[in-house]
């Protein structure tokens, strides 16, 4: 498979030292947004706020600029349907944010100002506990009903060639876990030297 080639030489040129965390990141979200077909791809960790768990954006890659930019945080990310899918599903897939209730608690804050359509979030772990996501998202319009098609095959642990997009992406993940566990650990690290000054 090409695609799972491309994004084992991102992961080894990481561990080879040929490029730093940062760079790793823009390269994997140049990659999703691209593999996928969606505007903008973000990778997403866990953090602890007073207020409760959020999802802080360590990396975004807009193809419609076709640059990285800044992103908000998620806030109440542990609360309501969201975040009981996410744990249960492994993924969190939305074809349709103006009438999901399952992303209501982002809606005013995050998807309705930059017109965010569909939502495909994927979570990831770090020695066995939840640390972030992986997501795609689809602006101006929805991406279609393939995306709840989709969403009803997927299942954790499990994905096949015949899923389409989301699904074969999935797949790729999975495979190389185990590569990408260091990766994410490297990037883990980076986000602790910059939370903590």
């Amino acid at each position: 498979m090409a695609e799972y080639e491309q994004l084992q030489e991102i992961s080894s040129s990481l561990e080879r030292g040929e490029i730093d965390g940062g760079r790793y990141l823009e390269q994997f979200t140049r990659f999703l947004a691209g593999h996928i077909g969606c505007s903008r791809a973000t990778v997403r960790v866990f953090i602890d706020t007073p207020a409760g768990r959020a999802l802080r954006s360590i990396a975004m890659y807009d193809a419609i600029q076709n640059r990285m930019i800044a992103a908000q945080d998620l806030l109440r990310a542990d609360t309501g349907p969201y975040f009981d899918r996410l744990l249960h599903d492994g993924c969190v897939v939305v074809s349709e944010t103006r009438t999901d209730p399952i992303v209501a608690p982002f809606r005013k804050a995050y998807l309705e100002p930059d017109d965010i359509r569909s939502v495909m979030d994927m979570c990831f772990a770090v020695n066995g506990e939840l640390f972030g996501t992986f997501s795609c998202e689809q602006l101006n319009q929805p991406l279609g009903p393939e995306v709840p098609r989709i969403h009803q095959r997927l299942n954790p642990g499990t994905a096949h060639a015949d899923e389409g997009e989301f699904g074969r992406h999935k797949e790729t993940v999975r495979k190389d876990q185990k590569k990408h566990q260091q990766d994410v650990t490297d990037c883990q690290h980076i986000v602790d030297c910059d939370l903590n000054g």
